[in-house]
């Protein structure tokens, strides 16, 4: 969410560009730069690699973000303050894997683990966060005649996403 936060506080910023502003948005929101620091200094002090990935792992667990994102803001502090690289080793992306794997998203929580449908989508939406911006996204589709692609950059969602809330919303 504070990457899609990201988004909407620089809409200008398309394609790379906004996706690399997004990231680092989020990342600083979540773990800003004292977080980084004594991070780091705990993740150097450990000898292993196994001891440093359980570090990071219960820390994301602990602050329930993901543990790219504190690798990123680690190896970003590093970076900037001239210090060497953390070794994390070749199987970090792997437990990422498996780390995400154990914790449901954001979307399966607020719909109680089921698949849903655009109109779903859309309810829970209004419902969870009392917010008429689907409503009034529905009204400007019908007085604009905007594409599903206004929908895909407005939302970033997969084309087939927006086609499917463009027709829930336009109906």
């Amino acid at each position: 969410m504070a990457h899609e936060l990201g988004h909407i506080l620089a809409p200008s910023l398309k394609g790379d560009d906004g996706e690399d502003f997004a990231d680092i948005f989020a990342q600083a929101l979540l773990f800003p730069e004292k977080s980084s620091k004594t991070a780091y200094a705990e993740i150097k002090a450990l000898s292993g690699i196994s001891k440093r990935l359980e570090f990071i792992f219960s820390l994301a667990n602990k602050l329930m973000i993901s543990p790219i994102t504190i690798r990123m803001a680690v190896d970003t502090y590093a970076q900037e303050h001239d210090l060497p690289p953390v070794n994390l080793g070749k199987k970090f992306y792997g437990a990422v894997t498996n780390f995400n794997k154990e914790h449901r998203t954001f979307s399966k929580i607020i719909n109680y683990d089921k698949e849903y449908s655009p109109a779903d989508y859309i309810n829970t939406a209004k419902k969870e966060f009392n917010s008429p911006f689907f409503e009034v996204l529905k009204r400007y589709l019908s007085e604009k005649k905007q594409s599903p692609g206004f929908i895909q950059n407005l939302l970033q969602i997969t084309l087939v996403d927006a086609k499917e809330v463009h027709a829930e919303l336009v109906s």
